[in-house]
């Protein structure tokens, strides 16, 4: 086997082949910054591969060197299909093939074994059966076995697959994607056109050669245009899915002369259009925003059917080189965000409204008894039991405000202690209500308990925090209850094994929107009530945190001004006796 090489003219079309397919391999290996851009470079060193090993076949004079180098040539033309259909699956949205094994090894053992076919052909004559030189042709002739028919096969499926692709993303792609599928379109029909033209049609415009190996030249040609022209492996992966259509945002794509392009699914559902009939829409008809760019980088409410929502507007120029060729809006949805800072200025409102209250109620009673000790020191007044007891009256309520804020403290600060004991919870509170009698009576008002459960119920829990909790809800009941009301003090188990504890009264009842914020440190009702029974507004807030301290619930109920109120509290008896 001589490799002594000659030269031919016809042998220049095939050399520029390769150097233009070279050129464009080296720079999108520079490049490859996407899988589409790397498989694009794979696919166009299998091409040069082809077409330089073509030249050599062609180049060589005796017959061995001639079947050789055409052995060698395989390693492009069995991989070049591969690539290129990977190629047309990256180009256009259809990557997450790629990633399954039941699509690549069939592919790839397809364009491996026809390798292996051909460089063991002298073995088994599968791939061609034999071979000869002729007059008219510059590159080997050969008689094809059995397995050209698969490798012929196999290379047209590729093909034709690969042109249905560019095809039907032309026919979908948004406008300012469409001259990058066109050059994709065109350049992955050629080869197959032509092809066809030949086998059955016997046109041939390339006498003595295999014109499907420059016709390849073509191909990667149009890929690089797109590729390179038109910044398609670039713009189409990078922006158009990761940026456009796999965000949960809202994006919205236009062009200089406002009219949109593109949407992802959330900017449809947020302005109710479908891409269909927005594409080629002024963008202001579309999302009833007359100059987005004075709201870029600044927070823009959504007014919904249901309740309005705010996003941070940010726009951004889409350029392909120097020239702008449109604009990309992403909608940043903070509505959430907005929300929370509202209700960390309304918490930090009613703290210093709750420390201007703790403060008046702190200095109530401790003016009441300084004045009274004053006077009695001075000898303005005698002292007696009456004036004792006023005294005392007050310094208690001094001593109750002080526990009220350390328990609060405590629970804040996770170190709320319980001493849990088995405890008859039928008991403790037919107890405290026979305490509050007294209280009820007074004011005319019919006080009650009941169990639903004959069952005399034990729970492990701190007795004296639960009685402290139906204290709070007793005294708030009958401070808030006309004369001749009721209240009635309900025990039941619940269908989620809860034990609740309800006392409803008949009451001035709350408003709707009251009933999430009783239990709020510091809130009234209103403001008049503020010294009602001596109130610091912490009575509820507390019953929260010590029910919250046993792993429960609470919560209230009222259907209105003046139709009574139910409190109740649900404690967990999940572990308990009975």
């Amino acid at each position: 086997m001589s490799f002594e090489l000659t030269f031919y003219p016809i042998l220049l079309p095939f050399l520029f082949a390769f150097i233009i397919s070279s050129i464009l391999a080296v720079h999108a290996f520079r490049i490859r910054n996407n899988i589409t851009m790397r498989t694009f470079a794979w696919y166009a060193v299998a091409i040069a591969i082809w077409q330089l090993t073509s030249v050599f076949e062609m180049a060589s004079i005796d017959q061995d060197t001639k079947l050789f180098w055409t052995s060698i040539k395989y390693l492009g033309a069995a991989s070049a299909p591969v690539f290129g259909l990977f190629l047309s699956l990256s180009a256009t949205r259809k990557a997450h093939w790629l990633e399954n094994p039941w699509f690549t090894v069939p592919v790839w053992t397809w364009g491996i074994a026809t390798m292996l076919v051909v460089w063991t052909n002298e073995w088994h004559h599968w791939y061609w059966t034999g071979t000869y030189l002729s007059d008219t042709a510059y590159d080997i002739q050969t008689v094809k076995g059995w397995w050209f028919g698969i490798y012929a096969a196999g290379m047209y499926l590729s093909i034709t697959a690969s042109t249905i692709m560019y095809l039907t993303y032309v026919r979908k792609a948004p406008a300012i994607y469409k001259k990058q599928a066109y050059w994709f379109a065109v350049g992955g029909f050629l080869p197959l056109g032509f092809r066809l033209l030949s086998d059955f049609f016997g046109v041939v415009f390339m006498q003595s050669a295999d014109q499907v190996v420059f016709l390849m030249l073509v191909t990667v040609s149009f890929y690089g245009i797109a590729l390179f022209r038109y910044n398609a492996f670039r713009l189409i992966p990078v922006a158009y899915d990761q940026i456009v259509h796999q965000l949960d945002s809202p994006v919205l794509v236009y062009d200089q002369n406002q009219f949109c392009l593109d949407a992802n699914q959330p900017a449809m559902d947020l302005f109710q259009f479908t891409l269909k009939d927005g594409i080629g829409k002024p963008i202001q008809a579309l999302t009833q925003v007359q100059d987005w760019s004075k709201l870029d980088n600044n927070e823009w409410w959504h007014q919904g059917n249901e309740h309005s929502r705010c996003f941070q507007v940010t726009r951004s120029e889409l350029r392909d080189g120097i020239q702008v060729l449109g604009y990309a809006l992403l909608l940043t949805e903070i509505t959430q965000l907005k929300e929370t800072e509202a209700r960390l200025a309304a918490a930090n409102k009613q703290k210093q409204q709750m420390t201007a209250d703790l403060a008046h109620d702190l200095r109530t009673p401790i003016q009441i008894v300084s004045g009274y000790l004053e006077a009695l020191d001075d000898g303005m007044m005698p002292p007696s039991s009456d004036r004792y007891q006023t005294m005392q009256r007050q310094m208690n309520n001094l001593s109750k405000l002080v526990n009220d804020i350390m328990v609060l403290a405590k629970s804040d600060a996770g170190d709320l202690q319980l001493t849990p004991t088995l405890t008859n919870i039928n008991a403790l509170i037919q107890a405290v209500c026979d305490d509050f009698q007294a209280s009820a009576n007074n004011k005319h008002i019919q006080l009650s308990f009941s169990s639903s459960n004959n069952d005399n119920i034990q729970l492990w829990l701190d007795e004296a925090r639960i009685e402290q909790v139906l204290q709070n809800l007793l005294r708030n009941a009958i401070t808030y209850t006309p004369p001749g009301g009721k209240i009635h003090v309900q025990l039941n188990v619940t269908d989620h094994q809860e034990l609740e504890c309800a006392v409803i009264d008949s009451g001035v009842g709350l408003l709707p929107e009251h009933l999430s914020l009783v239990f709020d440190r510091a809130f009234r009702v209103s403001q008049d009530r503020a010294t009602e029974q001596n109130s610091n507004g912490l009575g509820l807030a507390i019953c929260k945190s010590l029910v919250e301290a046993h792993n429960g619930s609470i919560g209230a109920y009222s259907e209105g001004i003046g139709k009574g109120a139910k409190f109740w509290f649900r404690l967990p008896i999940t572990h308990n006796t009975h």
